[in-house]
C-alpha cells in the first residue's frame, strides 16, 4: 500500500517537458545582406488549414484587426539601403499600406534570421484562469528557406510551475511558410 501512494506522490511531484520542435525546413538560407529578401509574398502563410491562421502582415502591423490582415493579399518586400527595407501590403495589385524598417530600432539580424521580437517575462498566475508561475522568452524571427520562401518561427521557452506543485519547461515553436511569388507583385 504504500508503493501504491509513493508512486502517486512521485507522479504528481515529477516535472512536465514540452518540446513540439517542427522539423520542418529548419534551414535557412545565407542571409549577407537585405537584398536577398527583394520581393512578393504570399501573405497568408502555410499550412493554411492550422490553426489560428498567420499573416506576414501581423508581423509588421499588429494594430490591425485580422478583418484587415485577411484582406492584404501580398507583401512586397523592397530593400532602400544595407539596414532598412519598405514593405508594401497590395490587396487586388493596389498598394493599401506602406512602412519603412530599420535594423536596430525594427529588427536585428542574427545569423541567417530577421529577428523582430525577443521579449522576457514573466507570470505569476494573472490573470486569475492563469495557473501558470514563472519566467519566460518569446522570440520571433523571419528568414528564408533554401527554396527562397519566407519562413516566420515563433519559439517560446518557459520554466516555472503549474498550480504551484507542477514544475514545468519546455519550448514551443511555431512556423510558418510565406511563398515568395516573384521579384515584384502585379499591380493594377
Amino acid at each position: 500500500m504504500h508503493r501504491h501512494w509513493l508512486a502517486v506522490i512521485a507522479a504528481l511531484l515529477s516535472g512536465c517537458v514540452v518540446s513540439p520542435e517542427s522539423a520542418t525546413d529548419s534551414v535557412g538560407a545565407p542571409l549577407p545582406g537585405l537584398q536577398v529578401l527583394a520581393g512578393c509574398y504570399q501573405n497568408r502563410g502555410e499550412p493554411s488549414d492550422s490553426v489560428p491562421k498567420r499573416y506576414l502582415s501581423q508581423l509588421f502591423w499588429p494594430a490591425l484587426t485580422l478583418d484587415e490582415h485577411v484582406g492584404v493579399e501580398q507583401l512586397e518586400v523592397e530593400p532602400l539601403s544595407a539596414t532598412a527595407v519598405r514593405i508594401r501590403a497590395l490587396q487586388s495589385g493596389a498598394v493599401i499600406r506602406q512602412s519603412d524598417f530599420r535594423e536596430g530600432e525594427h529588427f536585428t539580424r542574427r545569423d541567417d534570421r530577421i529577428e523582430l521580437s525577443s521579449n522576457w517575462g514573466s507570470s505569476l498566475a494573472a490573470p486569475a484562469d492563469n495557473p501558470f508561475i514563472g519566467a519566460y522568452h518569446e522570440r520571433v524571427s523571419l528568414w528564408l528557406d533554401t527554396q527562397g520562401d519566407g519562413r516566420m518561427t515563433n519559439t517560446a521557452t518557459f520554466a516555472g510551475t503549474a498550480f504551484l506543485i507542477i514544475p514545468l519547461a519546455g519550448t514551443v515553436s511555431e512556423q510558418r511558410r510565406f511563398e515568395r511569388l516573384g521579384d515584384h507583385c502585379p499591380r493594377n
